[in-house]
C-alpha cells in the first residue's frame, strides 16, 4: 500500500497496546497465559509472512494482484481506507 515496513511493523505491535479482552474466543479452561500468546501481535510472524510473500510472487503488489485479484482500482480504495496521508506530506 505503499507504507514503508517499519511504519506497518510499528502499527501491527500496537494491537498488543490496545487490545479489548475477549474471554469469550476461548473456553473457561484457556489460561491468561495461553489467551494473551494467542492473541498477542508478533512481529517476526508478520514480517515471516511478508517474506514468504515475497519469495512466492516477488512482490506483495503481484500478492495483491495474482491471488487475491486486488486490480488498481481496488488497491486505491484499500490505501484510502486503510492508511493515513504522512502529515509532513513526505513521502516515508
Amino acid at each position: 500500500m505503499g507504507v514503508p515496513l517499519a511504519t506497518v511493523i510499528e502499527d501491527y505491535e500496537l494491537t498488543n497496546r490496545y487490545r479489548r479482552p475477549v474471554p469469550f474466543l476461548f473456553g473457561p479452561d484457556t489460561s491468561e497465559e495461553v489467551a494473551f500468546i494467542l492473541l498477542s501481535a508478533q512481529p517476526k510472524y508478520l514480517e515471516a509472512a511478508l517474506q514468504e510473500i515475497d519469495r512466492a510472487f516477488g512482490s506483495f503488489q503481484a500478492f495483491l494482484e495474482q491471488r487475491l485479484g486486488v486490480d488498481d482500482a481496488a488497491r486505491a480504495r484499500l490505501i484510502e481506507m486503510l492508511t493515513e496521508p504522512n502529515p509532513e506530506g513526505n513521502p516515508e
